[in-house]
């Protein structure tokens, strides 16, 4: 759902498919290292546009075989409120700047 594809079309996929360009070489590392903290990309959607994203990775077992397991999790509203959070403050600081 959040890349406008169902779950089932994802599966086996190589994430450079679905990873936007200038992501896909932050990912590779991130997967070659088997890193386990969170980073922030751009997943691509099926109508082409690009959604913020927060994924966290790790190695497991599964049914006998090493796999890594991935959460992504939408981080669109969080950019919005950060956006929305640093235009106040300019604001903010230009009004007391001009006050003083």
């Amino acid at each position: 759902r959040l890349v406008g594809r169902p779950a089932e079309a994802l599966v086996g996929v190589p994430t450079a498919v679905f990873t936007a360009p200038p992501f896909r070489a932050l990912v590779a590392a991130q997967i070659a290292a088997d890193a386990e903290r969170p980073y922030e990309i751009e997943l691509l959607r099926a109508d082409g546009g690009a959604v913020p994203v927060q994924v966290t990775g790790r190695r497991i077992r599964y049914r006998g075989r090493a796999v890594r397991l991935v959460t992504v999790q939408d981080i669109t509203e969080r950019r919005r409120v950060e956006e929305a959070l640093r235009a106040s403050e300019g604001r903010f600081r230009a009004l007391v700047q001009h006050s003083s």
